[in-house]
């Protein structure tokens, strides 16, 4: 039996969560449903994921309550394989088990509410129910009611008020003030208070000081991507997941990926702390003939910041912008269809500021860093159509690519279109990916579940080999030459950074 979906729906009445798989119960959830989540561009701040489902209602008992519907709590987990010790009564004999076959022996699994869940599942998604949807009429007193759920950091979004103020008069009229340290903390603050996840920040730099507000009122997921956009690593938010618990975590879709061995000479790639092992490309469904985009190129990237100045002993803050380009990585001929990308932060990014507004200025470091970036963008070659199947990858050995959140990184091998190279003689497709959004669907296939993944990948450059492995480094190799993967030949060595002394 493949791995299926399990749905929980708490509607804050203090019954708490209610499995929806259970066709015996008034309320079920039907045979299918969609997630729709991401971004295709490292520069855009994702909104919330949405998912798409259908509730059966056996007597109506649901169907009429609106107000009980709005914000009730939606989680879906994917399990393993079901297993004997999860059967809703494991103390029977097998002749007791009546006429139930082999292929049906998952509808007597019976998971735990989700606050309990168990090594044997992994939450897709967490949320709450919106407005909207419809409810139509089935037979006899049954209604299929049609409804949408946002994912929980929604409340980021509706949280859009005043932030603090300073005592300090040359502040008179703005909000938001403080440090950058002191607004994350409020903004953690006031998603607590009304339930929404926290952010995590852990490992990011904050600016050294970010402009306040006047007359704007924008909302705190739009405040959280703004004071750490100035950063050339592109950070992205996203809700990631433990049971019912949501998190809002940070990715950074412009960071370097490292491709590591492990001493089965399997090909990882990773940032150092976190790797997958590649992919096979023939797990990969894509379309049929297979298509790639040519990129849009992007010749720079325009970050439009704040200036300061003191003016009778008032702060006044303006627009201003910093424009960091290729620094002469791409060809020439780029230069005459200059597109810029553009990136909006509170942080003071004029050369010169008034204490305590320090300015931020790109390093020559984070300088390279976008420029590497422009690079990978303009020259990586990206698959027009590609999905996960949970036909040909379990959900449960790849969790990272069935779910409503990123995974980074990933990398393929064995495609049609490894004879492609690009100016470094490298094939154009070759390289880390990460998933940074897509749309999950879940439905019944030939009577069985499945798990679709319609995935949208953004490049991600190498990490430079600037230390390369000796032989040395390779004692923890036990694989013989027969063992070792088709896909690694003598060429993939040299963009190896390091090898893993244990296999993960």
């Amino acid at each position: 039996m493949a791995q299926q979906a399990w749905m929980y729906l708490d509607l804050n009445d203090g019954a708490g969560w209610r499995p929806l798989n259970d066709r015996s119960r008034d309320i079920a959830a039907l045979d299918s449903l969609s997630i729709q989540w991401g971004t295709d561009n490292c520069f855009d701040q994702p909104d919330p994921a949405v998912l798409s489902f259908r509730l059966y209602d056996r007597s109506g008992s649901l169907a009429g309550k609106a107000a009980l519907l709005a914000g009730a709590k939606v989680c879906v987990t994917c399990s393993s394989d079901p297993m004997y010790f999860e059967l809703k009564d494991d103390t029977r004999a097998y002749k007791d088990m009546g006429d139930i076959r082999l292929r049906d022996l998952h509808n007597q699994v019976h998971y735990a509410p989700p606050e309990h869940m168990s090594f044997t599942q992994f939450t897709i998604f967490n949320g709450i129910v919106t407005t909207g949807g419809t409810v139509r009429h089935h037979k006899g007193d049954a209604w299929i009611l049609h409804l949408s759920a946002t994912g929980i950091s929604v409340l980021w979004k509706r949280l859009q008020s005043q932030g603090p103020t300073s005592s300090d008069r040359r502040l008179d009229g703005y909000h938001w003030t403080g440090t950058p340290a002191d607004r994350l903390a409020e903004m953690n603050r006031r998603a607590k208070t009304v339930g929404a996840p926290v952010a995590d920040a852990t490992g990011l730099i904050l600016p050294p000081s970010l402009a306040p507000y006047s007359d704007d009122f924008p909302s705190q997921l739009d405040l959280l991507h703004r004071m750490f956009a100035y950063s050339g690593r592109a950070p992205l938010w996203y809700e990631t997941y433990e049971a019912t618990a949501t998190t809002l975590s940070y990715v950074m879709a412009g960071d370097l990926a490292q491709r590591t061995l492990d001493p089965l000479m399997h090909v990882h790639v990773g940032d150092g702390v976190t790797s997958h092992e590649v992919l096979d490309g023939a797990v990969v469904e894509t379309s049929d003939p297979v298509e790639f985009d040519l990129p849009e190129p992007y010749t720079q990237v325009v970050i439009h910041g704040h200036s300061v100045s003191l003016k009778d002993n008032h702060f006044e803050f303006g627009d201003t912008e910093t424009v960091q380009g290729d620094r002469d990585t791409l060809p020439a001929g780029l230069d005459a269809t200059q597109k810029s990308a553009s990136v909006s932060t509170d942080a003071i990014v004029s050369p010169v500021g008034v204490s305590p507004y320090d300015p931020w200025q790109p390093t020559a470091v984070q300088r390279a860093q976008i420029a590497q970036l422009l690079l990978t963008i303009d020259t990586r070659l990206r698959p027009r159509s590609i999905v996960f199947d949970s036909r040909h990858l379990a959900p449960f050995d790849y969790p990272y690519l069935f779910r409503a959140q990123p995974a980074m990184f990933l990398a393929f091998t064995s495609t049609i279109a490894d004879r492609l190279h690009d100016m470094d003689g490298l094939p154009a497709i070759e390289g880390a990916w990460s998933l940074l959004g897509g749309t999950l669907t879940y439905d019944w296939h030939h009577g069985e579940p499945r798990f679709r993944h319609e995935a949208t990948l953004w490049p991600h450059a190498r990490a430079d080999v600037t230390d390369p492995p000796t032989y040395a480094d390779m004692a923890p190799v036990s694989a013989t030459y027969e063992q070792v993967p088709d896909y690694l030949d003598i060429r993939e060595l040299q963009t190896i950074n390091s090898i893993m002394k244990e296999t993960p």
